[in-house]
């Protein structure tokens, strides 16, 4: 079978992340090609895989975003390739997907799912993009979302049969067999990229209080984004410029933060959170906010496997942290807990899940 992924690029984010297990898993038995957008790599496929750009240079505006040419680019490849499925990610590629099978014919007959990673509420809160994507979205075969809150948001839009819900998978290297290992640095960790969604503000405000009774921790931060210089001027702010060390972007980053004492993720919102996921994988004992569209909650188990928080509360932040630094046996249990429920999230059982979607709309 050919399967062909649409997508912005493979420069790491969690989407991005999610194209390239899936495409490595589903290129063991089938002829896959991703189609970017844009030639930003950071993410390895494997070499049997077809990658594609359409854009030479990584420079974006937007009158590259909306040109026809390359909506002409876009539709001359996939003709091309002549997949029998195509698995779509991301708003502005899945958006330009659904415009040219407006007008293709050829390409208006291929099987297509889009698959829908962040919180559509804030995905689509602009009235013209929600319009458009309500217009476009009623051709697709399925839509295939992470929650069950996103479940619901497009239940207004589309009927039932057309909606599935599959949740992320964890790479395999985060699975691995790792020693129990009691014996932790004395780090905070997180991973995500620099943005306001992120809420690091809200973290390093926690660690602040943390900090006063437990003054060896230190906070890594890794990731890179628009709001480094605003949150190291905060850092600064409140004198932990030694104790809050931006590491930026990182290869293999389960070596780097494996041993870490927890795991933070302050978001206001999320789809379902690849680093939270990977470092429950790890072992590393997490604490997240509770946040739309129910990513969060879908991965942890309150006081079972992890810790939930409301979201932007930083006194029940700093309390969740410190609990899990000053209890021992409950950081321990968690973190092992966190790490047997993982399995749930296997590669080979996400993929198995895609494979029925695909057989369902091929029918």
């Amino acid at each position: 079978m050919k399967i062909l992924f649409n997508c912005l690029n493979l420069e790491k984010g969690g989407a991005q992340r999610v194209i390239s297990i899936l495409a490595n898993e589903f290129s063991l038995n089938n002829e896959v090609t991703i189609l970017m957008l844009r030639n930003e790599i950071s993410y390895k496929v494997n070499s049997n895989i077809k990658v594609i750009s359409l854009e030479k240079s990584s420079k974006n505006n937007f009158l590259t975003k909306i040109s026809l040419l390359k909506l002409k680019q876009m539709a001359k490849q996939i003709e091309n390739i002549q997949p029998d499925v195509i698995i779509s990610f991301l708003p502005e590629p899945s958006l330009k997907l659904m415009l040219i099978k407006k007008f293709n014919q050829k390409i208006k007959k291929i099987p297509t799912i889009i698959s829908i990673r962040n919180d559509p509420q804030k995905e689509y809160q602009n009235k013209i993009i929600y319009m458009i994507m309500k217009y476009l979205y009623q051709n697709v075969d399925k839509l295939v979302l992470q929650t069950t809150e996103a479940y619901q948001y497009f239940q207004k839009i589309l009927p039932n049969n057309k909606l599935g819900v599959i949740p992320n998978p964890i790479a395999p290297e985060f699975l691995a067999e790792r020693p129990n290992n009691k014996r932790r640095k004395n780090e905070i960790v997180t991973v995500g990229r620099l943005v306001k969604q992120k809420n690091h503000k809200l973290l390093i405000a926690s660690f602040s209080k943390v900090k006063i009774k437990h003054p060896d921790l230190k906070l890594l931060i890794y990731g890179k984004g628009p709001l480094e210089t605003v949150l190291k001027n905060y850092v600064k702010q409140l004198n932990l410029e030694n104790d809050v060390i931006f590491k930026g972007e990182v290869d293999d980053i389960a070596k780097h933060i494996a041993q870490a004492r927890l795991f933070v993720l302050s978001s206001d919102y999320e789809g379902m959170p690849n680093a939270l996921l990977e470092a429950k994988a790890l072992g590393i004992p997490c604490i997240a906010t509770d946040c739309p569209c129910g990513g969060p909650r879908k991965i942890i188990k309150n006081n079972i496997n992890g810790i939930l928080v409301p979201v932007n509360d930083e006194k029940e932040l700093t309390k969740a942290m410190l609990n899990l630094i000053e209890n021992d046996n409950l950081s321990w249990s968690l973190a092992q807990q966190g790490r047997i429920s993982s399995q749930e999230y296997n590669p080979k059982r996400i993929e198995n899940l895609w494979n029925d979607i695909i057989k369902e709309i091929l029918k």
